[in-house]
């Protein structure tokens, strides 16, 4: 359609389908609104926000609970509690399976504990079979 094809018909009809457009883009903006508004009453604004050195992480499913400093890990408390018991075992060490029911870990957990982590200490000596002792 060229500009010359443009009757006053046609321009009336594009002013109605214009403004029957920006009256709906208002009511969308308007449910849009009404959402968000929904949807922040229904988060609890009381939780205090999960803080990483400082600063607050944000991820896709919100702001995420970040180990503080100083705070250790799952890893560094084994690693100590197998060293303080290795320890008071003796030069005869212990077997996996005593270390694990001793300190309430799966068999499993601790293998993998030596076969990664305990490997590369060199205080640590396989004894025998499942069996580990610390080096004097």
């Amino acid at each position: 359609m060229s500009f010359a094809d443009l009757t006053s018909q046609t321009l009336r009809g594009l002013l109605s389908l214009t403004e029957k457009r920006e009256k709906l883009l208002e009511e969308l903006k308007k449910l849009e609104d009404e959402i968000l508004h929904a949807y922040s009453a229904e988060v609890p604004q009381s939780k205090p926000l999960k803080v990483k050195h400082g600063r607050r992480i944000p991820t896709r499913r919100g702001i995420v609970e970040a180990k503080t400093p100083g705070k250790k890990g799952k890893r560094e408390t084994l690693k100590e509690s197998i060293l303080a018991a290795l320890k008071t075992a003796g030069s005869e060490g212990m077997a996996v399976k005593d270390l694990s029911a001793k300190l309430g870990v799966k068999n499993k957990n601790v293998h993998v504990w030596f076969s990664s982590t305990g490997k590369a200490m060199k205080e640590l000596k396989k004894v025998g079979t499942g069996r580990w002792a610390l080096q004097a």
